[in-house]
């Protein structure tokens, strides 16, 4: 009979620690996209997408450069698009996205220029500090 107990014990022990490990092993989603159009520290969680918006005027000549982009082990993607014009030189945007892959600082660096045109002190640049938690 107590053989019988304690294999049963056994049994039911090892039942349960396999339902409490099937709990805890689940980590949680990361935290859905985060929009910024204004430059400054930015802060995400592991996984989390990042949407850059950056704007400017349709048929102006002028383009968001990408001056400065992470190496790859805080941020990957770094895809980007730009929106229609509504209007002929109507406001339109230009989307960034990155996926933050690994905790650590990164900095995205842009300048708002015509190709053509050499840099100056005067163009517009928006630099994104970021921070992976």
């Amino acid at each position: 009979m107590k053989r019988f107990l304690s294999s049963a014990l056994a049994a039911s022990l090892g039942l349960g620690l396999i339902l409490v490990a099937g709990c805890v092993s689940a980590p949680p989603p990361p935290p859905g996209p985060l929009t910024v159009s204004d430059a400054g520290p930015v802060v995400l969680a592991p996984g989390q997408a990042l949407r850059i918006e950056l704007p400017l005027n349709a048929g102006t000549g002028y383009s968001w450069r990408l001056d400065r982009e992470a190496d790859g082990t805080v941020l990957s993607g770094g895809s980007s698009q730009t929106t229609n014009a509504a209007l002929p030189g109507g406001a339109i945007m230009t989307i960034f996205t990155y996926q933050a892959t690994g905790r650590g600082t990164a900095e995205l660096s842009f300048t708002l220029k015509q190709p053509w045109m050499p840099d100056t002190a005067g163009d517009t640049r928006r630099v994104f500090r970021v921070l992976v938690k």
